[in-house]
């Protein structure tokens, strides 16, 4: 069981950063107010899930990004929009500071939210 999940695993298509010049206008003035929706946020207002986006930070060569998790979270924003979302939930991000053969990466941070539509 265990085997097959890993074989699974490595076969999974990776994570790719999307480029800003590669998103048309609509998408990105989108971001620009898309806010992040917290689970009190969402308990008062009526929001539907259009599903998970994920977004990425590679890190291939030293110096480090400053802030890599704001970088990873601009990510999820960005697939949010494009996939029509008004805002996202609350992002869940795991950080690995030792070397990511899969995506060749001295460090990586990848987040996870729930892209949101406002009713």
């Amino acid at each position: 069981m265990l085997l097959a999940f890993l074989t699974i695993a490595a076969c999974a298509a990776p994570l790719k950063e999307i480029d800003y010049y590669d998103v048309d206008t609509q998408a990105l003035l989108k971001i620009r107010s898309m806010r992040v929706i917290d689970d009190a946020s969402r308990a008062q207002g009526d929001y539907r899930v259009l599903g998970q986006v994920q977004g990425f930070y590679c890190n291939p060569r030293p110096p480090y990004a400053a802030t890599p998790e704001a970088t990873a979270i601009d990510q999820v924003k960005l697939r949010a929009a494009i996939e029509g979302a008004d805002h996202i939930g609350t992002p869940a991000c795991v950080s690995r500071k030792n070397r990511d053969i899969r995506y060749n990466c001295l460090s990586t941070v990848i987040c996870t939210a729930e892209a949101l539509v406002a009713d």
